[in-house]
């Protein structure tokens, strides 16, 4: 028989073996209790601590891309309504000019910095979540990472193509212009398509839409919910 298992006559223990199996007994599952408790709690808190706090409201996002794209058109249909009727060019360097300033003026739209700051705070926010989640949910990483990477190639493109234009505005007067290429845009109002621009922007609108996806999944990640998902293995 074990020292524990006769404390005393009185069920007290006298020596330092028999206290400590007497508080073992006695209290070892109360104190494993207790700083389960205590670690849950701490996770919990943990959790909460560092929840995201979204930039951007997923709604304010999808009307900004929606004003950005509204005023493109409407800047672009202001174009096609030059007085120059469709299939004759410009020939002069002041009308290729004027040509260029309202082609630019378009394309413009995506680089002001309101669109800039609009774009980083999103991904800033995709970022967030991702590292407070532990994945993309509810995406998938390639997805979200190939909507990205699709938004800086277009973002890329539109810059080479406005460094072109913008380099018409430069020329010194009695310059002879070819227009072929970038600057065959610049031919008459309906020169330019703007395919790359609203590609840009539907780009833009990706992303939006994986913002919004992330942010409003986050509530179903909130510390009670995300501790009954673990409870039940059925955290994502």
């Amino acid at each position: 028989m074990m020292v524990h298992d006769d404390y005393s006559v009185f069920g007290r223990p006298h020596t330092r073996v028999q206290k400590f199996w007497y508080w073992f007994d006695h209290f070892s599952w109360t104190t494993a209790f207790f700083v389960s408790s205590t670690a849950f709690v701490l996770w919990l808190w943990r959790l909460a601590a560092h929840a995201p706090v979204p930039r951007l409201h997923p709604q304010v996002a999808a009307l900004k891309v929606e004003c950005v794209h509204d005023e493109m058109i409407e800047l672009a249909v202001r174009l096609r309504m030059m007085p120059m009727p469709e299939g004759q060019s410009y020939r002069t360097l002041e009308d290729i000019r004027a040509s260029a300033e309202r082609t630019v003026k378009v394309r413009d739209v995506l680089a002001l910095a309101e669109v800039l700051q609009l774009e980083a705070q999103m991904l800033a926010d995709i970022a967030d979540h991702i590292e407070a989640a532990g994945n993309c949910v509810p995406y998938r990483c390639q997805e979200v990472l190939g909507r990205i990477g699709l938004l800086r190639n277009a973002r890329t493109q539109a810059a080479e193509t406005n460094a072109v234009l913008h380099g018409v505005l430069a020329l010194p007067p009695g310059t002879q212009v070819a227009l072929e290429g970038d600057l065959g845009r610049l031919r008459n109002g309906w020169g330019d398509s703007f395919t790359d621009a609203f590609f840009h922007v539907a780009t833009l609108l990706d992303l939006q839409q994986v913002h919004a996806g992330m942010v409003q999944d986050y509530p179903n990640r909130e510390p009670l919910v995300a501790a009954v998902q673990v409870l039940l293995g059925k955290r994502r």
